[in-house]
């Protein structure tokens, strides 16, 4: 059945259903970033979230209106969305004036009730999590290439100044301005030495297109054959930008690629299916992660475009992720240890048959557990670990809420067996996001040596 929104009259408790989604795409509700998923305005409509374009967009409802009318129409995903009752700001990665928008966040606003989208900020830097403050003010968060997201604000929602602003220049060139609200970063912060990914996408072996983001160090020579890391995020609900992203956990995996770049290595960040910022299609893909890991298709596309790339030692390929990203990164030495060298696994899953117990349906009389565990074992690195031959550096905290810490126990003991360089670095009474800094020191200065002496001998 598809979703439905119904109002109930507070005085009588009667209530009836005033509007309903069309059967296919949108018929699943999908909820927006928002402090409410239904907002009331002043005039009497009422502005919720649907997918029914495949694309998460804003939708307007007036009183006795059984038709909803699209507010932001284009191929984006609407994010961190607010109001007082008349105004209506946003981020969004639209395409405005760069395609690497897809990979950004700005602001926009509504400008009327029917409609008619304003972009308030542009260029390479990015902004999200707006806040309406009284007066016509405006806060957010803003981040770019190298500094992490932090508050500014700006008077009214009219100031933002853009420099070539109605220019014919290349609009990354353009810098939107408005007041910090935390002053400049300490002044040995590394940011300025930081250097600027760039967009890039390929096809996965399938012929999917997989949005990503290319880390060469600034230094390369042209054709100079560099030690290279693949890099998947966790999720895997996700999107890696071009620069911070506003997850503390995404920031610091940031920072890490950063930090792999300045040692002298190249990056690839794949932003593969079951991931945001793509559309429903991309995000509900077929068979993906416990139904059948078609992800990988994704890493074969990967391992394809590097290949092809001047500046890799396709010899010298390695992996890293967390989270989903670890169960990617575990995937990617199972199936292709003759592609990746050597590969961190940060509290992944290995196996989602044995972490099913801790979620799978049991209200469904038809639900079949056994032949969902083989899909799922089938979709999964363990069930490839005679193939694995690739060294991995296993690390999660034994207190794990969200992966099983098993997980690495578990793979751990079976690559063993195969006679796989294992190495394990466990974390005492550490949760899935660790909870010290220490401990995520720690964890990624683990991971530069590994890689060090895994792919540069050292």
């Amino acid at each position: 059945m598809p979703w439905s929104i119904r109002m109930a009259d507070v005085v009588s408790g009667n209530g009836e259903q005033i509007w309903q989604a069309d059967k296919g795409a949108g018929s699943l509700f999908h909820e927006m970033v928002a402090p409410n998923q239904l907002l009331g305005m002043k005039d009497g409509r009422i502005v919720f979230a649907w997918e029914k374009t495949g694309w998460l967009h804003l939708y307007s409802l007036l009183p006795g209106e059984k038709q909803a009318k699209e507010l932001t129409p284009g191929e984006f995903e609407i994010d961190d969305v607010v109001t007082d009752g008349e105004r209506i700001v946003y981020s969004s990665n639209q395409i405005a004036k760069s395609p690497k928008d897809i990979d950004r966040r700005h602001l926009w606003r509504l400008s009327s009730a029917n409609g008619g989208q304003e972009r308030l900020t542009s260029g390479p830097q990015m902004e999200t999590n707006p806040a309406l403050l009284s007066g016509g003010g405006l806060s957010f968060l803003r981040g770019s290439r190298s500094l992490p997201f932090a508050p500014a604000y700006a008077a009214s929602e009219t100031s933002f100044l853009t420099i070539c602003a109605g220019l014919t220049s290349d609009p990354d060139t353009c810098q939107t301005t408005s007041p910090s609200l935390v002053g400049d970063p300490p002044q040995q912060f590394p940011g300025k030495e930081f250097v600027d990914p760039k967009r890039v996408t390929f096809p996965a072996s399938d012929g999917l297109q997989i949005h990503g983001q290319w880390f060469v160090p600034n230094n390369a020579k042209p054709g100079e054959k560099l030690p290279t890391i693949v890099f998947f995020h966790g999720g895997s609900r996700r999107q890696m930008l071009l620069g911070y992203n506003p997850m503390q956990y995404y920031a610091q995996a940031y920072e890490l690629n950063q930090y792999f770049v300045s040692r002298g290595y190249a990056v690839l960040s794949v932003n593969y299916r079951s991931g945001t910022g793509y559309g429903m299609e991309f995000r509900q893909a077929k068979d993906y992660g416990v139904f059948g890991g078609s992800e990988y298709r994704d890493i074969e596309g990967a391992v394809k475009w590097l290949k092809a790339q001047p500046n890799v030692d396709a010899r010298r390929v390695g992996a890293w992720g967390g989270s989903y990203g670890g169960y990617m990164t575990a995937l990617a030495l199972a199936r292709d240890s003759a592609d990746f060298a050597a590969g961190v696994d940060l509290h992944g899953v290995h196996d989602w048959s044995f972490e099913m117990d801790s979620w799978k349906q049991t209200s469904d009389p038809n639900y079949d557990a056994a032949a969902r565990a083989k899909i799922a074992f089938a979709a999964s690195p363990m069930a490839d670990v005679a193939k694995w031959k690739s060294p991995v550096l296993l690390m999660q905290g034994d207190d794990d809420r969200n992966v099983l810490f098993g997980q690495t126990v578990r793979l751990a003991a079976a690559l063993r067996a195969e006679g796989v360089d294992v190495e394990e670095k466990i974390f005492p009474d550490e949760v899935h996001d660790f909870l010290l800094h220490r401990d995520w020191v720690a964890a990624y200065q683990a991971a530069a040596e590994f890689f060090d002496r895994k792919l540069k001998g050292k």
